[in-house]
């Protein structure tokens, strides 16, 4: 068999033929929130999670699990070695584990500036403000978590970075982690208040236990007045 090389193809369009890259498939393509770099960061602890999974799965008994482990496992590494390239980060030589995805030096928040009839309302922007955000702003740029400016994004007037009626804004590693501690606390508060009322539903006595009747109601008649002959 003649072995022949590969011919590379273009996509023809209107305006003139594009060779298929990487970038086609890249998060920014699909994500109208995509700011560089911070992205990135956000998607290599997303795929770091997965890591574990996968190497689970390799070691499994089950042939077909193990094969599709092994998969898994390479496409989370050279995904999470790109994205981390693409945040200005060298990933290690060899294999990574999710230990050598370093946690988020920021978190970062588009926020919506304006109601839906299109009226200014900075509402939103001083609530976050009271969580220790600040609007990120063109000084910010060339850092990991912001390695250019967002796609469709304009600067403000005190050069605050806007996407359409949303500002970017910014809060650091140590309030975004006591921030999410906070939510955290109260969601499992909720879940132990429920939990407890309707566990109280069924702490009574023998034959007192929640029961539903099925009766018959009153038949109603419309008047005299509303029966047409």
């Amino acid at each position: 068999m003649t072995v022949r090389p590969l011919v590379p193809t273009a996509i023809r369009t209107e305006f003139g033929d594009v060779l298929e890259d990487a970038s086609f498939y890249g998060i920014q393509q699909k994500d109208l929130t995509y700011v560089p770099g911070y992205s990135n960061l956000r998607r290599c602890r997303d795929l770091a999670k997965g890591l574990e999974v996968a190497r689970r799965q390799m070691y499994s008994a089950d042939e077909d699990e193990a094969a599709l482990g092994k998969r898994n496992h390479k496409l989370l590494q050279e995904s999470i070695r790109r994205n981390l390239g693409e945040a200005g980060l060298t990933a290690p030589s060899g294999e990574i584990t999710e230990k050598d995805v370093p946690t988020l030096p920021v978190r970062l928040q588009w926020v919506r500036t304006a109601k839906i009839s299109g009226a200014p309302d900075s509402f939103k922007s001083v609530q976050y403000g009271t969580d220790g955000y600040r609007e990120v702003t063109k000084a910010d740029i060339g850092q990991s978590w912001l390695k250019e400016m967002p796609a469709g994004a304009t600067f403000g007037v005190s050069e605050s970075i806007h996407q359409g009626d949303c500002v970017l804004m910014v809060c650091d590693a140590k309030r975004a982690a006591r921030n999410a501690a906070i939510v955290r606390h109260r969601v499992d508060q909720q879940t132990a208040n429920a939990a407890g009322e309707f566990l109280q539903l069924g702490d009574s006595k023998p034959g007192t236990d929640p029961s539903f009747t099925v009766e018959p109601g009153r038949t109603i008649k419309a008047p005299p007045s509303a029966v047409k002959a």
